[in-house]
């Protein structure tokens, strides 16, 4: 819930009085990438439970990070799952919300979407990534390896392919690392093809 705070509306070249275009309590942000300090215009140096604050990152943080309010003590903070930041899950020049619940300060992060000439790419707060890319085209026999926009920071993630072809084609994946994977596509008589495919992978960046 989102506290109703008297005062101004939010204004962008002040950005410390009141609430901000989502209806959070806009605080101005000092402090470093892993110490944030929040100056609210509530004044109030422990943080209130139902209160959404917003702010701007000064940088990526990147390692486990605090927060304090108004000079007061710093609270560790974590993600919506609970956990301790992860290097970059604030992100400079982004508005990033967080609140207090009871014991430690939980800050949402926006979708961050990206990519590069492989594929795409989906980080979510909750850690999931999702990355997709397609008509990679094969060679002869030689599989095509798929380096990853961004690495996985676990193994075991999920491995969708999909051959672009109207005949019957199976394609097969090895070589599994956090960062890469290679591909080839058969035909039923076992005998490899350079069908293009596309790809899908699912898991974890936190």
């Amino acid at each position: 819930t989102t506290a109703i705070i008297a005062g101004d509306t939010f204004n962008s070249s002040n950005p410390v009085i009141g609430l901000d275009s989502v209806g959070a309590l806009r605080a101005a942000r000092t402090g470093t990438a892993n110490a944030v300090a929040l100056t609210t215009p509530t004044g109030e140096t422990v943080p209130d439970r139902g209160v959404v604050y917003s702010f701007t990152p000064p940088a990526n943080n990147t390692a486990s990070t605090t927060i304090t309010f108004n000079g007061g003590a710093a609270y560790t903070m974590k993600t919506v799952t609970g956990v301790n930041l992860p290097a970059d899950y604030l992100r400079s020049a982004v508005d990033t919300f967080c609140y207090f619940d009871g014991i430690d300060v939980v800050a949402d992060r926006q979708l961050q979407i990206g990519s590069n000439s492989v594929g795409d790419w989906h980080k979510h707060a909750d850690g999931n990534l999702i990355q997709y890319g397609g008509d990679t085209g094969l060679s002869g026999s030689t599989g095509a390896v798929i380096t990853l926009p961004v690495a996985y920071s676990e193994g075991g993630f999920t491995i969708q392919l999909t051959p672009q072809n109207i005949n019957p084609r199976f394609p097969t994946y090895a070589g599994v690392s956090v960062s890469e994977f290679e591909v080839r596509v058969w035909a039923v008589n076992e005998t490899q093809q350079t069908t293009n495919f596309k790809w899908l992978t699912l898991g974890k960046w936190y």
